[in-house]
């Protein structure tokens, strides 16, 4: 199984341009793969909550699910996850693929209006 890990801190509430172009005809680019195809899977994840967040226990600071990142031909990944607390899978986040920057971003719960930003 994948392993995939988030920090979160609640106090803080994640072509190079060659030079000349080829000088004899080339083949047709193939069609550009999903940029999802290397991340679909099952994965455990694990949640980590900043030690600064004194107001959570130190015993629910650590959270650990099985999630699947399923394909399903939309512009991002539904991240399904069971265990910690659910007994059924939920829909508990969404992926998007990466921006110029090269960075995931992860939506987690319906009122995350930033997302983590994953390298």
């Amino acid at each position: 199984m994948k392993r995939l890990f988030v920090a979160i801190s609640l106090s803080m509430s994640m072509w190079a341009c060659g030079g000349g172009g080829p000088t004899t005809p080339t083949a047709a680019p193939s069609p550009a793969a999903s940029p999802f195809a290397v991340v679909t899977g099952n994965y455990e994840l694990t949640i980590e909550i900043d030690d600064k967040c004194a107001q959570i226990p130190p015993a629910l600071r650590v959270r650990r699910y099985n999630a699947t990142l399923e394909d399903r031909g939309w512009h991002f990944l539904p991240v399904n996850v069971v265990g910690g607390g659910f007994a059924t899978p939920v829909l508990m986040a969404d992926l998007w693929p990466p921006s110029p920057d090269g960075r995931w971003r992860l939506a987690w719960n319906s009122f995350d209006v930033g997302g983590v930003r994953l390298s």
